[in-house]
């Protein structure tokens, strides 16, 4: 056993709290500002939230060392070229760590909290950081197109600052849509309809999960019942 196994180990299973609160505190922190300390600061807590997610998960040894070793070359290479570069490439850069990052994370929370057997709060916790996990990633994919196309995404001319398309990426997840933000290019339209399609299609499929896992424990408990 590696001590890359070994240290997954030591995480106790199904500790999604933590992940919540380290995605809580990613998300607070997009608010102050978008200098170079906090992006990184931010990434940071994406990738604690990623070594916790994948280690509370249980993951194979192949997922495990893949998520890993993926996450750990991007992260790297992006925290480098941002420093190296002028603002807008540095940006692209820890958007696309970002990306990496929270995918991955994103695909071993939903893992882990669809096998459950059990409705626990660890699960619930569980669903709300895949929820936002999903928010924060098309918001870091928003950033790239915002500096991949000189046009300007938002149809208003506003700055896409990290605050303003963390703002548009949850309304947009949640179908809130105030209308104060509005993608401008065909480009991010179409992410902006994949997100609300996919926020959707995310909460049937969880709901009803849970929903089984629920009756599932309630047919357990009413055949085995203690005492």
């Amino acid at each position: 056993m590696t001590s890359l196994d070994r240290a997954a180990l030591r995480v106790p299973a199904d500790r999604f709290s933590v992940v919540l609160a380290l995605l809580l505190g990613a998300y607070l922190l997009n608010v102050f500002g978008d200098d170079l300390v906090l992006r990184l600061m931010v990434l940071g807590l994406y990738l604690a939230a990623l070594v916790i997610g994948l280690a509370t998960s249980r993951p194979s040894r192949r997922m495990l060392r893949a998520g890993v070793g993926v996450t750990a070359v991007a992260t790297v290479s992006a925290g480098i070229f941002a420093a190296a570069q002028p603002a807008g490439r540095g940006w692209g850069a820890l958007n696309a760590a970002a990306t990496v990052v929270l995918l991955v994370t994103l695909l071993a929370v939903v893992r882990r909290v669809l096998s459950h057997e059990r409705v626990t709060l660890q699960t619930i916790a569980g669903a709300v950081s895949a929820y936002l996990l999903i928010g924060m990633m098309f918001s870091a994919i928003y950033g790239l197109v915002a500096i991949a196309d000189p046009a300007p995404f938002f149809a208003g001319g506003q700055r896409p600052t990290p605050e303003l398309l963390q703002y548009f990426s949850l309304t947009t997840l949640t179908t809130l849509g105030y209308g104060d933000l509005t993608p401008a290019t065909a480009q991010g339209r179409g992410l902006a309809m994949l997100e609300a399609l996919g926020g959707q299609v995310f909460l049937a499929t969880l709901v009803a999960s849970l929903v089984g896992a629920l009756e599932r424990d309630r047919r357990r408990r009413k055949s085995h019942p203690q005492g």
